[in-house]
């Protein structure tokens, strides 16, 4: 899937289409006008249920990617997320991705990921110039 964690990006697919959801500090002053709310009060109101701060949230979310969705338009899409993902646990991946702490998470996993993938030419049996017939290096 689309979206890149270590920029805070959260992909999924609504109507078949790919989006891309990031929280970024606009993002979240934008959540902030359009509520008339702090984030933390923004936070607040998304914990606690709130349909109008989970629209501000999504719709902030998306602007990065996707400018030219409405608040309205994007306020369609929360319920047309396909697969898995609902459009609560894209935002609460956002959110956590949104902290630095997360992206350095994010960043080091994969870092990781990379490194403990074997490389085939270095790690089969029976391959280069020392090995027997047995699969066994001899040197």
């Amino acid at each position: 899937m689309h979206g890149n964690p270590i920029k805070g990006e959260v992909g999924f697919f609504a109507e078949g289409q790919p989006y891309t959801l990031v929280l970024t500090i606009d993002a979240l002053c934008k959540v902030e006008g359009l509520l008339g709310k702090t984030s933390r009060q923004a936070q607040v109101m998304l914990s606690g249920g709130s349909l109008e701060a989970m629209r501000a949230y999504w719709w902030a979310g998306l602007q990065e990617h996707h400018p030219e969705l409405s608040v309205k338009v994007a306020g369609e899409l929360i319920y047309e997320v396909d697969g898995d993902l609902d459009a609560t646990a894209v935002i609460n991946r956002g959110l956590e991705l949104a902290n630095p702490k997360a992206r350095k998470a994010a960043k080091k996993a994969a870092k990781e990921a990379g490194a403990a993938k074997p490389d085939p030419q270095t790690t089969a049996d029976g391959t280069g110039k020392t090995s027997s017939p047995d699969g066994a290096n001899s040197a």
